[in-house]
């Protein structure tokens, strides 16, 4: 297991989602609009070439950030191995109380086999 995921059940799952993003694509989703940009002003530059207007410009550096930060490990799926996390309600059973309890109990090997602990932290998360 690459990641075992923790967090409160009371938190949004929006907000949970926003902080997977931004954890696991935003660095993706900074370097390549960032090198979009700078592609576009290069030509624009050095070419002379007047590849967009300004404002579309902006608009395309946006559209990429945004598409690689919800995407990224998609796109990254087609060339590496994806990451293998460990989230407790895709990972434990939810109705089978035996099952589930058989699950609960084996979090600390689940914890000990994963490269890194990731914590989604609230308010909440110690209540």
């Amino acid at each position: 297991i690459d990641v075992f995921l923790s967090h409160d059940w009371q938190t949004s799952r929006w907000m949970k989602l926003v902080t997977l993003f931004v954890v696991f694509n935003s660095q993706a989703a900074a370097l390549t609009s960032l090198l979009l940009s700078a592609a576009l002003g290069f030509a624009e530059v050095y070419v002379g070439a007047h590849v967009l207007p300004l404002n579309l410009w902006v608009f395309c550096g946006y559209m990429v950030f945004l598409v690689q930060l919800c995407f990224w490990q998609r796109i990254r799926s087609c060339f590496v191995a994806p990451w293998m996390v460990f989230l407790d309600k895709m990972c434990i059973h939810q109705t089978n109380m035996p099952l589930k309890q058989q699950g609960i109990d084996g979090l600390g090997t689940f914890v000990k086999h994963s490269e890194k602990l990731l914590v989604l932290w609230s308010r909440r998360y110690f209540t």
